[in-house]
């Protein structure tokens, strides 16, 4: 993948009615090789996880041996579509993208 953001696992510090929803930040750059590009050219990226979802998620995150994993990543060569790439299958997780979460974060209010 072109791009990658990795987070901290925070399973055991997170439990059920801690939140509504998880967003997650990233920037990554636009940057091309036939082009000279300075480093004012970061685009965002944004994911976005209900709590049960976040909470399933992150108890996934484990390591080929099946311990907890200490990271979590996406890594993606569009911002449309991004993967979890620390696990074995590495899941499609773009439905988990601000974007598409919108409705979702509507009906809940």
């Amino acid at each position: 993948y072109a791009h990658y953001l990795w987070f901290n696992n925070f399973e055991g510090r997170c439990k059920e009615g801690d939140a509504d929803f998880y967003i997650f930040f990233g920037l990554y750059s636009q940057y091309s090789p036939r082009k000279n590009i300075d480093s004012g050219h970061y685009e965002p990226v944004f994911l976005c996880f209900k709590e049960r979802e976040m909470l399933r998620f992150l108890a996934g995150a484990r390591t080929k041996k099946g311990k907890r994993d200490s990271f979590f990543s996406f890594g993606f060569d569009s911002p449309e579509i991004i993967y979890e790439t620390r696990r074995e299958e590495k899941p499609n997780v773009s439905e988990f993208l601000l974007e598409r979460q919108i409705n979702k974060i509507i009906a809940f209010f």
